[in-house]
């Protein structure tokens, strides 16, 4: 009985319990904290790229592939499967139409705008290790020309 009571009264190794009950928690925290960093920052380079590619838009570049080439040159750490698509599109009235001619029954120069889109894979830290798919994302950005 005493041995029961000196074993219940002591104290050693506590603070070594706590810490592994602790210690996953925190390994979850910092691994969060990580992948919500990661994902912000390929995602704000992603946005940034396309920033670029709109600026060469609105300077009066009018040729879609160098909007492209400059998109993706400007896109820092581009994952494998990034992919940009820049397309011309013009309406009337809120509907698509062509480009060539002009609004039918008003006449009017249709409004055009230049769409770039980028999408991709974002990379996340210890993807092995917790063996999550791979994060995708897109970002669209409209320049309406005229």
């Amino acid at each position: 009985m005493n041995s029961l009571r000196r074993f219940i009264v002591h104290n050693g190794g506590v603070s070594a319990v706590e810490f592994a009950l602790a210690a996953p928690l925190l390994i979850m925290m910092m691994a969060g904290i990580a992948t919500g960093w990661t994902y912000a920052t390929q995602t704000l380079q992603m946005r940034s790229a396309i920033k670029t590619g709109a600026n060469y838009v609105l300077q009066g570049g009018a040729d879609l592939t160098k909007a492209k080439g400059a998109v993706l040159t400007a896109w820092a750490n581009k994952p494998d499967d990034g992919a940009v698509e820049v397309v011309r599109q013009c309406s009337c009235a809120g509907t698509v139409s062509a480009c060539t001619s002009v609004c039918t029954g008003t006449g009017a120069i249709p409004n055009m705008s230049v769409i770039i889109t980028a999408t991709g894979s974002l990379d996340t830290p210890l993807h092995s290790l917790f063996a999550t798919a791979k994060m995708s994302t897109s970002h669209e950005e409209i320049i309406r020309v005229r």
